[in-house]
């Protein structure tokens, strides 16, 4: 991802609307299908994230110190089909919006919107909720009071996200993948970055349709169009963490794919980390050069 540049950021008048302009998707975008990877989304609504907040939005700058800092609570997605259709190589600028839609005692959500400004078309849609955190304890601080009734004023469109309420129980048919959380797997807070774990899920999905226990996947699950996904952090792991993903389908959606990630070693609900699902569209996309 390439940004115009630094002041390629507008951040509107109340400080509750950012807009990340970017030149272009980026060759490491696409992956061995010649398509978009499906994980690389989540890191555009993590860029549009990081310019909005650095910017100026919610009067972050003032808040924020060395000793606090932000983790991603959950957020669900949907995608439109014309996404996945861009070949590599194709380059159109694009813009991310970000809209404070709810304001919490502790966290704040956000809705964004990936649009191609050649045309207007929205392209891709995230609602995330983000909790604000002591880096020591890791756990939950408030606001100012200030900040929240400033910026509770000022939202034009609430819209609180809804996560999933609880990890679902794992199915006793669920494929096992492996993975080691490697030190670029990591980020700036110490932990697995966010777009990693997406990352884990999309490579076990591969792994389970070579293995054969995905139906009716043939083609590389790459090659299938995601058309929503949630996701819910529960944990934290670190550089040289073993976790285990687990996936698996419900009987009578065969488009539609469980994830759970846990740490190895024990196997209750405890070792969860994070959840997330999936929906697929089931007609593999071809593959097309310019």
């Amino acid at each position: 991802m390439t940004v115009l540049r630094p002041g390629e950021v507008e951040v509107s008048a109340d400080q509750t609307r950012t807009w990340a302009h970017f030149s272009h998707l980026s060759y490491d975008d696409f992956g061995r299908t010649e398509t978009l990877q499906h994980w690389k989304i989540s890191k555009v609504f993590e860029s549009a994230r990081y310019f909005g907040f650095s910017k100026g939005m919610l009067d972050l700058k003032k808040i924020m110190k060395p000793k606090f800092t932000m983790f991603v609570l959950g957020m669900g997605c949907t995608f439109h089909q014309d996404l996945w259709k861009i070949p590599r190589g194709m380059v159109f600028p694009y813009k991310v919006s970000l809209e404070v839609v709810d304001i919490g005692r502790t966290s704040v959500t956000v809705f964004s919107q990936l649009v191609n400004k050649l045309d207007g078309r929205e392209l891709a849609t995230s609602s995330c909720k983000v909790v604000y955190i002591d880096r020591e304890t890791r756990r939950p601080v408030a606001w100012p009071d200030w900040m929240v009734n400033k910026y509770n004023q000022a939202i034009q469109h609430r819209s609180p996200v809804h996560l999933p309420k609880a990890v679902p129980e794992v199915s006793a048919l669920a494929y096992s993948y492996q993975v080691r959380v490697g030190a670029s797997d990591t980020d700036i807070n110490g932990h697995t970055n966010q777009g990693s774990y997406v990352r884990y899920c999309c490579d076990a999905a591969q792994a389970a349709l070579k293995a054969g226990v995905l139906t009716p996947f043939h083609r590389d699950i790459n090659r299938y169009p995601l058309k929503e996904q949630e996701v819910l952090y529960v944990g934290e792991s670190d550089m040289g963490d073993t976790l285990q993903v687990l996936l698996w389908q419900p009987p009578d959606r065969r488009d539609f794919i469980h994830f759970v990630i846990r740490q190895t070693g024990s196997g209750d609900q405890s070792s969860v980390i994070f959840y997330s699902n999936m929906t697929f569209g089931l007609s593999p996309i071809r593959y097309s050069k310019l």
